[in-house]
């Protein structure tokens, strides 16, 4: 019980981490004009992911991602009862580094409105002309290659990575697909990343915009299809099968 506090305490501060600070460097651009073009922003965002894994990793594992949890409960074992738990420390801390936030850049932030610009510092909306079918999709890829990124560094018959590098990989994947995934959906690839702080959003007073007219559900279900149920089948049914190691120990036990 000790260890699942510890894991759950790890999951909400890692989660917390990852809403501040890459929330904030979506401020920071909105609010300043800070960056010039996508890759910049990219490029802090897998930072941020980087630096929250190297943070809790070694507790909880730095799921930090609802999408990454349902992969494991699916496909490695990882208890459903603990996947739950998991899940609200998650949500609860993107909710909490939502409003932190918020209380720190409220006095720029308020001067220009909480309005449906603002409201992109905290949660994810689909670019001009995408449309909702569009957007879904590209949740679903960039959350796919994610967790598989994710899946075959953590596969021991894999050889690949440990953990350190293997976070480093992690965080340079991200910086990849936001940089690709941002002009067109803003790159969610996290339930607790988008729904958490736009359950912050109705509290601190966006109202409907917080919810993108009904959009609000592709940054949550589009990354759980992508990367926590298309990502496993994937990895386990085409990719895992024919690693080396796995192979031939399949033959030995023919």
């Amino acid at each position: 019980m000790k260890n699942l506090k510890g894991a759950l305490a790890s999951e909400f501060i890692g989660t917390a981490i990852l809403v501040f600070f890459g929330d904030a460097v979506v401020a920071t651009a909105i609010l300043f004009g800070a960056y010039q073009g996508q890759w910049q922003p990219s490029v802090l965002w897998g930072l941020t992911v980087m630096g929250a894994c190297y943070v809790v990793g070694a507790v909880s594992g730095a799921h930090i991602n609802p999408a990454v949890t349902l992969a494991n409960a699916l496909f490695r074992k990882f208890g459903w009862m603990k996947a739950i738990y998991y899940w609200i420390a998650q949500m609860a801390g993107g909710f909490a580094g939502a409003a932190l936030l918020h209380a720190v850049i409220s006095p720029v932030l308020n001067a220009k409105g909480l309005d449906a610009t603002t409201a992109r510092i905290f949660s994810c909306f689909p670019g001009e002309g995408v449309t909702t079918l569009s957007a879904f999709g590209w949740e679903v890829m960039l959350t796919l290659f994610l967790v598989l990124v994710i899946l075959g560094i953590s596969d021991a018959a894999a050889d690949g990575p440990k953990f350190g590098l293997g976070t480093v990989v992690v965080g340079g994947m991200v910086a990849l697909l936001v940089g690709i995934g941002g002009p067109w959906t803003m790159a969610s690839m996290n339930p607790a990343r988008d729904l958490g702080p736009r359950l912050w959003m109705l509290v601190a007073g966006w109202g409907d915009t917080a919810l993108g007219n009904g959009y609000w559900w592709v940054p949550v279900v589009g990354p759980l299809v992508g990367g926590g149920v298309i990502a496993g089948l994937v990895y386990d049914y085409v990719i895992h099968p024919f690693i080396p190691s796995v192979m031939e120990k399949g033959k030995k036990a023919a």
